[in-house]
């Protein structure tokens, strides 16, 4: 039986090795999926061949934490806006949330607009680091080195292909806008309800990062008095 890659729906952990391909963007995927995943090592490399990944998890690490969570909770329920905000008026397109998709939209795999309120959100001058999987199942880190427009594109199960070049330093991708290829996608069961995970998530590692400063900061405190 053939598994088309048509709007890069198919999970890409499970067997491609017969997928169909209808276009040149489907060829892409079906060709770096052949190809021998990385292989986790320490130190600094560079790609030598094309690498097709699954988009876990996007975080805009350019921008604070807090101001996601509140864009998140105002998003949610706007009686949770914050007064500074309403007080400037509409909250500002460039922190903006990616947090929602159309899960109805056929054209979401083609790379249409259907995120949310950030769809050409102002924000293309930010570090985002992503959270990539491969068909092996293993997990990996990438960062844009240079700005990005793809936006549209990084709906969670979206494939993406990183292209030989590729800096990798201890299995971080580190790549430009060149040597990556959004093609766009979808897993419905990732998506369900992502506005309430990406909540949850961001409350967590802010209560994290908390309880790290906190215990910091007791440290200092006692060795300051021996």
């Amino acid at each position: 039986m053939l598994v088309s890659f048509d709007n890069f729906r198919q999970d890409i952990t499970a067997d491609c090795s017969t997928c169909a391909a209808s276009g040149d963007r489907e060829l892409s995927a079906v060709r770096a999926w052949r190809n021998e995943p990385w292989v986790p090592t320490q130190g600094k490399r560079v790609v030598d061949r094309e690498l097709l990944f699954q988009i876990l998890l996007v975080e805009n690490v350019s921008k604070p934490k807090q101001a996601q969570l509140d864009a998140i909770r105002a998003k949610l329920d706007p009686r949770n806006q914050r007064v500074d905000t309403l007080r400037g008026g509409s909250t500002p397109r460039r922190q903006a949330v990616v947090t929602q998709v159309d899960l109805d939209n056929d054209d979401v795999g083609r790379g249409a607009p259907a995120l949310g309120t950030a769809a050409g959100a102002n924000n293309n001058k930010s570090v985002f680091k992503f959270t990539l999987q491969d068909k092996s199942g293993a997990v990996f880190f990438g960062i844009n080195r240079t700005p990005l427009l793809h936006h549209n594109s990084w709906i969670l199960g979206a494939k993406l292909i990183l292209k030989p070049g590729t800096i990798v330093n201890n299995d971080v991708f580190l790549f430009q806008k060149e040597q990556a290829v959004f093609l766009g996608g979808i897993d419905r069961v990732w998506n369900e309800n992502n506005d309430l995970k990406m909540r949850d998530y961001l409350e967590y590692k802010l209560n994290r990062d908390n309880c790290s400063a906190a215990g910091n900061k007791k440290k200092r405190k006692f060795t300051s008095i021996q």
